[in-house]
């Protein structure tokens, strides 16, 4: 290509400049937001918007490098920016499969995987000055036509996969991920830190939380639960399901994950609502957007400016480096979905929550609002989810090897401590107090085995009483329904006797048990 004319060397610097622009700076950051938009609820048109302003801004950078280059170093040029954005299309689509999705799992690579990964990246531009040295025709054809096979390969990819969000049952995740104008909606920190002088009810939902791993938490540090006072440990629980929408829909509505609207049923939530201020701390896909938007008071909209689009963009591309850089060197962009959804500014009421229980403890006030009116919290936690990074010290650990019943521990600390704060400011006596996890460890029977307790409004119990009644999570939906006022069909929780034989379904695996006391026949 040494005898380029001025059109060839323009049409092959737009080709390029394309090819970078829509591979790194638009595709890859869609894909990986189409992929994970359960974890990423941004509304649609922000992301695009953003992405396709950086993604113009690249192919002019790109263009004008290559268009000004000298003849001579033309076709070095385009050499290197064609096998930078092929190394980076062969990593985002077939080496970094492993990557999966934005689930928690901590990744991590061999040395062998990362010798081998920086050997293709290496390979490629030889590949090309190979070729171009040996037949200059068949370079020619692939530096022209590959770029451009590949972008049309790229815009069908995403053109199925919306087809395929429309068409699938996500409904509750699509009405806010697919948000049409420039206002969005967040679960924001409005109130978190505002009580009743009348009356609270609080449930905390603590995500994989093992009953089991709450038993040898006690062992490791019984001075962990120091605030645990006047809570009732039904330590005899099976639980329903082992993934968390279906278990929190279960709970709240009692209806099965065979349902196809199981929110249809709002009794609970109605109920709350008429006779508490009610907030609803979590991530998006705890409740449908429909129940966060009809009973939560801290469910707000926010305007969507340039300071916005320019978070979403920064965080999106943090991300998408982490996908397309070599293996070795993704480490260095480390990015989760609480990372990328907290792209608001404003007044303290805008923030997003974030669940993470470290997070949650450093932030506890020591002085909390308080007002006359009865209020209601529904408090989402990680838990003791993947990754479980948090020490019995209440420290960060440099990685995600800490053990279910050591962030166990960190886990009582931190709800201790939020404990003594509500004692500290006189609300803790009238406060009814929900403990619960969503489902167990599932490393441990898919989850069968989720921790549960219960404090009443001034309860007389000193410290922590257990109860070995068989309880099933069957048993919730009755129990919301008692707390929130009204008389349920079914028994609560403090209508099981611990005597009492009966048959306890796990719906995860639709296997049923007459287990009388799971402790019993169950290693720790």
């Amino acid at each position: 290509m040494k005898d380029n004319s001025k059109s060839d060397k323009f049409a092959l610097s737009f080709l390029i400049s394309l090819f970078t622009a829509f591979n790194f700076g638009f595709f890859i950051p869609m894909d990986f937001y189409l992929t994970n938009i359960e974890e990423v609820l941004l509304p649609q048109n922000t992301v695009m918007l953003s992405l396709g302003a950086v993604s113009a801004l690249i192919f002019l950078i790109v263009f004008l490098i290559c268009f000004l280059t000298p003849q001579k170093l033309h076709d070095i040029c385009c050499l290197i920016f064609f096998s930078l954005s092929f190394s980076i299309y062969l990593e985002s689509n077939f080496l970094s499969l492993s990557l999966g999705t934005l689930d928690g799992t901590q990744y991590s690579v061999s040395a062998f995987e990362g010798i081998a990964d920086i050997l293709v990246w290496l390979a490629i531009p030889l590949a090309a000055l190979f070729i171009r040295k040996r037949n200059e025709k068949i370079y020619k054809n692939i530096i022209s036509y590959l770029p451009a096979a590949i972008v049309v390969i790229e815009i069908i990819t995403l053109g199925v996969s919306r087809i395929n969000l429309t068409l699938s049952d996500e409904n509750s995740v699509m009405d806010f991920v697919l948000y049409s104008s420039d206002t969005a909606y967040i679960r924001s920190t409005k109130d978190l830190n505002t009580y009743s002088t009348d009356k609270n009810v609080i449930i905390i939902l603590t995500d994989e939380y093992d009953s089991f791993c709450f038993d040898e938490s006690l062992k490791i540090d019984p001075d962990s639960v120091n605030g645990f006072d006047g809570f009732t440990y039904y330590s005899n629980t099976i639980g329903s399901y082992g993934f968390t929408v279906e278990s929190i829909a279960y709970m709240t509505t009692g209806n099965k994950k065979e349902v196809s609207d199981p929110y249809e049923n709002d009794r609970f939530f109605q109920n709350m609502k008429n006779s508490y201020r009610t907030c609803l701390y979590g991530s998006p896909a705890l409740f449908t957007d429909d129940i966060f938007s009809r009973y939560a008071e801290n469910y707000l909209p926010v305007e969507i400016g340039f300071n916005e689009y320019k978070n979403v963009a920064a965080n999106m591309y943090n991300l998408t480096c982490f996908k397309c850089v070599p293996k070795l060197f993704k480490g260095a962009f480390k990015a989760s979905g609480s990372n990328i959804n907290d792209y608001f500014s404003g007044s303290e009421s805008l923030m997003a929550y974030y669940p993470d229980d470290l997070s949650f403890y450093n932030n506890l006030p020591a002085t909390l609002t308080l007002t006359e009116d009865s209020c209601f919290k529904f408090i989402y936690l990680y838990g003791l989810h993947d990754p479980r990074n948090i020490t019995k010290d209440l420290e960060r650990a440099a990685n995600w090897s800490v053990s279910g019943d050591e962030q166990a521990v960190a886990m009582n600390k931190i709800l201790s401590r939020y404990f003594d704060i509500l004692k500290e400011n006189g609300v803790y006596d009238n406060s009814e107090i929900l403990l619960l996890a969503d489902h167990g460890l599932k490393t441990h029977d898919s989850g069968m085995y989720p921790l549960l307790m219960y404090k009443p409004v001034n309860s007389d119990i000193t410290g922590i009483e257990t109860s070995y009644a068989p309880i099933s999570y069957a048993d919730l939906y009755p129990t919301f329904l008692k707390i929130s006022g009204e008389e349920p069909d079914g028994d609560t929780i403090w209508d099981i006797p611990e005597d009492m034989v009966r048959t306890r379904r796990f719906e995860s695996t639709g296997e049923d048990f007459d287990i009388q006391n799971i402790k019993d026949t169950q290693d720790s």
